[in-house]
């Protein structure tokens, strides 16, 4: 019937998938923070296990590297927000990649959890929607 006003669980289900979205959204930029951090911590561990003099690979992405003695890395500088950058050993350097790499996954979890309850949700809502139809 043309016009006719949507049922309210049709528009709450567009709401639901709008939702959906935004979290799947989510997700994908956390994993790639993750494996930002992953990778960083990698290098820091590296890093720390190393002797003076000693030559390591620092990873660019996609396979590339770099070379770098062991022995020109003073401090390791870190973006800590709103454009600030400062410098710290590698150990606080690990510590802080840690946390932020701790934090991410404890944000991936809750975001995990909320796209299933949100796809539970959905499937509900398409359920009452089918239903609906066919007692018509």
């Amino acid at each position: 019937m043309p016009g006719a006003v949507p049922p309210k669980e049709v528009v709450e289900l567009e709401l639901v998938n709008q939702r959906l979205t935004e979290l799947t959204q989510g997700l994908q930029m956390t994993e790639q923070q993750l494996e930002h951090s992953s990778l960083a911590l990698s290098v820091l561990k590296e890093l720390a296990n190393t002797t003076d003099n000693q030559e390591i690979l620092v990873p660019v992405g996609n396979g590339v590297f770099f070379t770098v003695n062991q022995s020109s890395i003073r401090d390791i500088k870190v973006a800590v927000g709103a454009g600030v950058v400062v410098d710290k050993s590698n150990a606080d350097a690990l510590a802080f990649v840690r946390k932020q790499f701790d934090e991410l996954q404890s944000y991936y979890s809750q975001l995990i959890t909320s796209y299933e309850l949100t796809v539970q949700k959905a499937n509900q809502l398409q359920e009452q929607i089918e239903s609906g139809y066919k007692n018509k």
